[in-house]
């Protein structure tokens, strides 16, 4: 007995069933097709946005109370008590809330010349602040102070170096100074207070866009300010607040009914214009999904109408032999080759959607890995397969309904 079925492979070919089976694959391909290159578009926006982050972290803001003309005339400042700060962390959405630390002592930082003659000594007055260490994303290591170490680690503004380098340098006519040259230099910082002073080496651990101030190691300022202050522990003036959602309206909406201020509130807006940007994505990437899924309701149809377009043969062939299994191999075959173009062509397409991406993304300033990512595409070959083995099950389910 031969095990090639002609029957259903001819019904495939013909005008109706070409026409119906072109519409249901290209919709699987446009599914397919909208899944792989959304799903790629989120992972690359959700590493930019991951890599970008500053020291302090995305999801933390810097508040401090508004300035009054009433605080200036009464010399008081802003001050955060201990009721601010628990009503902080009671509110929806913040998960945790620190103090900053000042210091009350005098500090004096000296840079000797470096860069071999030119740039010359630098002595400047400086203040020093401290948050939490479970705030900051740096290596313990190099963020480590204990009583009695002789270097102390140190974050910067950004902003210093770039006045430095864009405002200073150029009208002293020195050279600008890169980060990673300035990390890896030492310099003085002079301590007095309380009728005592010490020397400590100093060094840059890194770089904070998010807090205009210099931070040292709060395990430092609480040893310093005893040893060399006044002994007063006052009440903060600023807080740092982790935020699941900074862009939360409540959120926005308590700072705003309190006069808090945030740091850098162009940040806010960029977090809540990032959070829209993921939550377009996160649309059509579900519009994919109820595209693929509607092919699939295509392609389950499409079995159903081509087994019972036959059914009369199905039941001769299966009466004089032929098992359910042997009257749709050809038609599972047909169709595999068929599916595995369209993964195929979806990848490719999904492929080339990347890389116009990545160059857009590349002449913005961004960076991004030029390959696809492997997620996106292994998401677009899971769901084929579920199509092929939902629609091959479908035909299958209905043969053997005719053959009874």
């Amino acid at each position: 007995m031969s095990k090639k079925v002609p029957l259903l492979s001819r019904l495939i070919n013909s005008s109706g069933s070409k026409k119906q089976l072109i519409l249901a694959l290209g919709g699987a391909f446009a599914g397919l097709f909208l899944l792989g290159t959304c799903s790629q578009a989120y992972l690359t926006f959700n590493r930019i946005l991951s890599k970008q982050k500053d020291l302090l972290g995305a999801d933390f803001l810097v508040i401090n109370k508004k300035v009054s003309l009433l605080n200036t005339i009464s010399g008081s400042a802003g001050r955060f008590s201990e009721e601010d700060i628990k009503e902080l962390n009671s509110l929806k959405g913040i998960s945790n809330v620190g103090a900053f630390r000042s210091s009350n002592f005098k500090v004096r930082a000296h840079f000797n010349a470096g860069l071999g003659s030119q740039i010359p000594g630098l002595t400047t007055d400086l203040f020093f602040e401290s948050v939490p260490d479970g705030f900051l994303e740096l290596d313990e290591a190099r963020w480590d102070w204990q009583v009695g170490d002789s270097e102390l680690p140190m974050i910067i503004p950004s902003d210093y170096l770039k006045m430095y380098n864009f405002g200073f340098a150029r009208g002293q006519g020195l050279p600008i100074v890169p980060e990673s040259v300035l990390k890896s230099i030492h310099f003085d910082v002079l301590i007095s207070g309380n009728g005592k002073s010490g020397y400590f080496k100093a060094y840059i651990a890194g770089f904070t866009e998010r807090v205009p101030s210099v931070l040292v190691p709060d395990a430092f300022l609480d040893w310093a300010n005893k040893e060399y202050g006044d002994g007063s522990n006052p009440r903060p003036d600023r807080v740092i607040v982790a935020a699941k959602d900074p862009s939360s309206p409540e959120i926005s909406r308590f700072f705003s009914q309190n006069t808090y201020e945030i740091a850098g509130g162009d940040k806010l807006k960029t977090s809540r214009i990032n959070t829209l940007l993921l939550i377009v994505l996160s649309i059509v990437l579900s519009l994919g999904f109820l595209v693929v899924m509607l092919s699939l309701l295509g392609l389950i149809q499409f079995s159903q109408i081509l087994a019972y377009r036959a059914s009369r043969d199905i039941r001769v062939l299966f009466l004089i032999g032929y098992t359910p299994a042997m009257i749709t191999s050809p038609i599972a075959r047909s169709f595999s080759r068929m599916l595995l173009y369209v993964t195929l062509l979806s990848l490719l397409a999904s492929g080339a959607a990347h890389l116009f991406l990545y160059q857009f993304l590349t002449e913005k300033g961004f960076q991004t890995p030029l390959r696809p990512s492997w997620e996106a595409q292994l998401l677009i070959i899971a769901v084929a397969f579920i199509l092929y083995v939902y629609t091959l099950y479908s035909l299958k389910k209905s043969v053997r309904t005719i053959c009874g």
